[in-house]
């Protein structure tokens, strides 16, 4: 009583050059189609969606201690669903979304030990009508010859899933912020890791029936969080033929949304 025929088709290319006064040029394009039939007993659902990326960026190394990059890219998305019933009747969901972004990160060398990374992303959604701006930096330090502790932050948006959007597009974009420490030493056949995070939900899609349909309300009242460390251990050769690692991971994770 349940039939699926999927048709995908992907296509990339991409350019690469340097130029200038120590300036790397990276951009590229790729558009996908993704054209889905389901049947459900007596029901038929088509999906058929469209989407372009473009994406440009300019590097430079103006020395051994400073380094930035920056560029743009755009989405397009295009979404249509059919449905029709056993009745006959026919229903039209779908969406058009469009995305530009543009980012600028740098990298800062203040000694042989100490390093930094900065950026910012800016990005406008043209379906849901939101600029959002996401800072992120990471700091690493050389703890010894074989050793480095590195500390990150970041924020990062992403919008509501296309089964949600082809319903309604009050929303605003789900969001979350990291914070990452770490600690890594390794030397000949041997490899010690622990890191520690939080990461911190907000503005997560929900709705008040058991599934997301065409009749539900939705809002970004959703939130949550993730907390937990992970330790790895490895070591090769050291008893001869023998390659073995132990690792840990501790979870402790919450979160409202959906239903």
């Amino acid at each position: 009583r349940f039939g699926l025929n999927n048709r995908n088709l992907y296509f990339n290319t991409s350019y690469k050059n340097k130029f200038g006064d120590n300036w790397k040029l990276e951009t590229g394009m790729s558009f996908t189609n993704d054209y889905s039939n389901l049947k459900i007993i007596d029901d038929l659902v088509t999906d058929n969606e469209n989407s372009m990326h473009f994406k440009v960026k300019l590097k430079k190394q103006f020395s051994n201690r400073f380094k930035i990059s920056f560029g743009s890219e755009y989405f397009l998305t295009d979404f249509n669903e059919d449905y029709t019933a056993l009745n006959s009747n026919k229903f039209e969901y779908g969406f058009n979304n469009n995305i530009f972004a543009s980012f600028v990160e740098t990298d800062i060398f203040f000694s042989k030990k100490l390093a930094t990374k900065i950026g910012v992303r800016a990005e406008h959604s043209e379906l849901l009508n939101e600029f959002t701006i996401s800072p992120r930096i990471s700091l690493a330090y050389k703890s010894g010859k074989n050793s480095q502790f590195s500390l990150a932050y970041g924020q990062f948006y992403q919008n509501p899933k296309n089964q949600y959007l082809k319903f309604s597009q009050d929303f605003k974009a789900e969001n979350t912020t990291h914070l990452i420490a770490n600690y890594q030493a390794t030397k000949q056949g041997q490899i010690f890791r622990i890191e520690a995070y939080y990461k911190n939900y907000k503005d997560l899609v929900k709705y008040d029936t058991q599934n997301a349909q065409f009749n539900s309300n939705y809002n970004n009242n959703g939130s949550g969080f993730a907390k937990g460390f992970d330790i790895f251990w490895r070591q090769n050769g050291k008893i001869k033929n023998t390659d073995y690692w132990v690792s840990y991971s501790y979870l402790d994770t919450e979160r409202e949304y959906k239903n």
